[in-house]
């Protein structure tokens, strides 16, 4: 009888153990996110939320965000989810499943961004500041719609970042079947990315994303329709935000991808033509009419397609 009631104090305080280290882990969870949008907040973010609270016991930590609103300085980036879910095994470390509702949407202006189903999974080091080494996004039926534009119909996209080295991570993009909404148009067949994503200092889970500083991009395809679009190279972003470098790019049947693009809105009429003759000057320079090989150039804050120029180089908003 003393040893069935010693095992059984042993269970006990196991279990008392246990609950205890899962309540710690609940409230350090907690007081952690808190810290975190304090974070944000501080450096110019707008985040508001109605309820924050970890359940889960005793084998999970799942915490639910309600009614979620987080939107950059510029207020150029808005993400909004009503039931945000973040879910982790209560002993792996620093690996969290992100669940947002199906109505959740994200706003990177002009382009609004839902999905009817949405997935993530984010790995961190398991110390503040929690540098994140990699991310996964699944999306599910994503509707792209510019504010002032038709929408494009995603039935699939995937990506991801892996850390290589702090503040350097390796990328890759998946997207398939991409049409745009309304127009008798051949879908997006494929769309693919490899490359890298260089920042000024490693991306953490609490606090503000760090600045772009490179894309590499090692192999980039689009595919659509009947013509094909691939591209290799290495763009810079300056201290304004300004991009430089090149990508050498190859088109293959050109024609109907300008054709195409002409007949889903991005292209007027007058820039089809203009286009139409620059692409012929360069398929003469390159391996058949139907091919074009041309560098795309950022230098001077100029964009120059081959030789030809096409206007101010891009540069991202610093947050």
């Amino acid at each position: 009888m003393r040893r069935i009631a010693r095992g059984i104090g042993w269970i006990g305080l196991a279990g008392l153990l246990a609950a205890g280290l899962w309540l710690v882990a609940a409230v350090a969870t907690d007081r952690l996110l808190e810290a975190g949008i304090a974070e944000l907040r501080r450096a110019g973010w707008e985040v508001d939320l109605s309820h924050l609270e970890t359940n889960g016991f005793p084998g999970r930590l799942e915490t639910e965000i309600a009614d979620l609103r987080a939107a950059t300085p510029l207020r150029d980036v808005v993400w909004q989810s009503a039931d945000l879910r973040l879910n982790h095994a209560l002993l792996s470390l620093g690996r969290v499943e992100i669940a947002p509702d199906p109505a959740a949407s994200l706003l990177l202006f002009p382009v609004r961004l839902d999905a009817s189903a949405a997935r993530a999974e984010m790995a961190v080091r398991p110390l503040p500041p929690f540098a994140v080494r990699e991310i996964r996004v699944l999306l599910d039926g994503l509707t792209a719609r510019h504010v002032a534009g038709p929408a494009l119909i995603l039935s699939e996209g995937r990506s991801a970042l892996t850390e290589v080295e702090p503040g350097r991570y390796a990328a890759d993009l998946r997207i398939s079947d991409a049409r745009v909404e309304g127009l008798d148009v051949p879908p997006i067949s494929l769309f693919t990315v490899e490359g890298a994503l260089g920042f000024d200092a490693p991306w953490t889970a609490m606090g503000a994303l760090p600045a772009p500083t490179t894309l590499t991009v090692d192999t980039a395809t689009l595919q659509w329709g009947a013509s094909r679009f691939t591209a290799e190279g290495e763009l810079r972003v300056d201290e304004n935000g300004l991009l430089s470098g090149r990508l050498d790019m190859v088109l293959e049947e050109w024609r109907d991808f300008l054709d195409q693009a002409l007949a889903a809105g991005l292209l007027t009429p007058q820039g089809h033509s203009q286009f139409g003759i620059q692409a012929r000057l360069l398929a003469e320079l390159s391996d058949g009419p139907d091919r074009i090989e041309a560098p795309l150039v950022m230098e001077n804050g100029r964009v120059f397609l081959g030789p030809f120029p096409l206007g101010p180089a891009p540069q991202l908003q610093r947050q």
